[in-house]
């Protein structure tokens, strides 16, 4: 089982919001920069090229062994695709986007179903999250002590 959170537009239909999968990215991993220019992070996408590019020329200046810049970028990729879905949540938080709730599924089209079904059909607001499944929560992150 996979948690899916789930980013939308106060403005906008529900047909619109966005589902993020928690945890580990492979395509982050592989392709890191064009993983942020497909997800439209263009900030993202020039902060890591810069960092990338920055690390390679620095190494290359100091005389490190190509083996040894090569073993750096893949570090940083995957540091990329352990934060990726976490990246892509906080672009999304800046473009605009409320989280309106997580539900747990096994696949996407899954908890597209969960969501689309658990909807009020009533007007979204950040107060008001629409899945009534696992409502986003910033307090208690295991609920240990209760509703926060």
């Amino acid at each position: 089982m996979a948690i899916y959170s789930i980013f939308r537009r106060p403005d906008d239909d529900a047909e619109k919001a966005v589902f993020v999968k928690d945890g580990f990215n492979f395509a982050a991993l592989a392709f890191s920069v064009f993983w942020a220019l497909w997800h439209r992070m263009w900030v993202v996408a020039a902060v890591v090229l810069a960092i990338m590019a920055l690390l390679s020329l620095g190494a290359s200046l100091a005389g490190v062994p190509e083996h040894i810049i090569a073993l750096v970028d893949a570090a940083l990729g995957l540091v990329l695709g352990f934060e990726a879905q976490s990246i892509r949540a906080w672009s999304l938080r800046r473009a605009g986007y409320a989280e309106a709730g997580v539900v747990k599924a096994d696949c996407l089209d899954e908890a597209e179903m969960k969501y689309f079904m658990s909807l009020d059909h009533h007007s979204f607001t950040t107060a008001s999250a629409a899945p009534k499944l696992f409502p986003a929560n910033h307090g208690d992150t295991l609920g240990l002590f209760g509703p926060a």
